[in-house]
């Protein structure tokens, strides 16, 4: 179950000009394939092309501060429930690693949060340790991006992302 309050507004964090690019899932199981395009939508916010299964989806997020953990605020654009947000904690390391948890969503009770205050106060009192935490994901970056193709060639080469 998703819910409709978000961690916060946009505006807490500037996108960090480390993310924009393309990850690909390191430990995806044999046949399954997943990536993360990341691409700034403007100072704060962030445009995700998200590839799973053979399936695209199209995502807003920002980030929200929680303590010293970063925090991201995630809409599918398009999608039934896309006024509905869907959270995930998220580091960075030098290794040119992102790490991803999702916030698990059986943790939230009923009825749904009603403030963002009060999401943020149950997350602070349950985020250190895993408990409230699904599995992680790892994402490592691309040394390719998929690019408008030019004629006679696929698509896939070095160069600019998330063009206009």
């Amino acid at each position: 179950m998703d819910h409709q309050v978000p961690l916060s507004m946009p505006g807490d964090i500037p996108v960090n000009q480390q993310l924009p690019g393309e990850w690909i899932e390191i430990n995806w199981d044999a046949g399954e394939t997943s990536s993360i395009t990341v691409c700034q939508f403007n100072e704060y916010e962030y445009l995700l092309k998200y590839f799973y299964d053979s399936e695209w989806l199209l995502l807003r997020t920002y980030t929200t501060p929680i303590q010293d953990a970063l925090f991201a605020n995630v809409q599918c654009l398009g999608c039934d429930d896309d006024d509905d947000y869907v959270r995930f904690r998220y580091y960075y390391s030098d290794e040119q690693i992102l790490k991803v948890r999702p916030v698990r969503n059986d943790l939230y009770g009923d009825p749904q949060f009603r403030t963002s205050r009060e999401l943020v106060e149950f997350i602070q009192n349950h985020m250190q340790g895993d408990s409230i935490y699904e599995d992680p994901y790892h994402f490592r970056r691309a040394d390719w991006v998929i690019d408008r193709p030019e004629a006679g060639t696929s698509g896939l080469k070095r160069g600019r992302l998330c063009l206009p």
